[in-house]
């Protein structure tokens, strides 16, 4: 939905912090982009925030790229112009079809007049100043895939950490969260996956992985 937000705005002034040039057939992604601050329409936007490195050819230079946690900060200041751009008067009247976009791409049990109403409110009252963007603390594991039948890197959920911030900066509610009440997926020693739940989509996941598997 991003790239279609993109497009309903008229698009997004933002300075791309690398010169991009990354190309995947197998997932069929082009990302070519040039350094320096311009007019970014939705696929322009969709590059810039799939990008992690160049290829090997690149006339740009190969390097090992910014990883998951760089791309997380710049689509982190992305959404920031966004967001910046989304509150521009001129922008209010386009919040139907924001609104039409987002009904399209996320599954909610709100109405259309319901989104509606919080989007005119976003706009009549919010600043960017008010938002605050946070990362989930996070960390790396191996998981066995019962489909590529080997271990893949995951990215985790630090749970006590994690905990601290639903509790300290994201509800509003006075009674605290516990670990119980949170859906936080773990890696187990021998690449099993947990859930602090109990359950899994995928119970084969947490099966201790054998020797066989491998």
């Amino acid at each position: 939905a991003v790239g279609k937000i993109v497009d309903a705005i008229g698009g997004v002034y933002f300075d791309v912090p690398y010169d991009m040039d990354y190309h995947d057939p197998v997932q069929n992604l082009v990302i070519e982009q040039e350094k320096g601050y311009r007019l970014l329409n939705g696929e322009d936007a969709m590059q810039v925030i799939r990008w992690r490195k160049n290829d090997k050819t690149s006339p740009y230079g190969y390097h090992n790229g910014i990883g998951d946690s760089g791309r997380m900060k710049v689509q982190q200041d992305f959404l920031k112009a966004v967001i910046e751009q989304l509150l521009k008067p001129e922008n209010v009247l386009n919040i139907g079809k924001i609104v039409q976009v987002f009904q399209e791409s996320v599954e909610t049990d709100l109405s259309f007049q319901n989104m509606l109403w919080f989007g005119k409110q976003a706009a009549s009252g919010l600043s960017s100043d008010n938002i605050t963007f946070l990362t989930m603390p996070w960390k790396s594991a191996e998981a066995w895939s019962y489909y590529y039948h080997t271990y893949l890197d995951y990215v985790v959920p630090i749970p006590d950490e994690l905990l601290d911030v639903v509790n300290n900066q994201l509800s509003p509610f006075v009674n605290e969260f516990t670990l119980s009440d949170l859906d936080i997926m773990s890696v187990n020693a021998d690449g099993s996956l947990h859930s602090t739940t109990g359950h899994l989509e995928d119970s084969r996941a947490s099966k201790p992985v054998s020797v066989s598997a491998g």
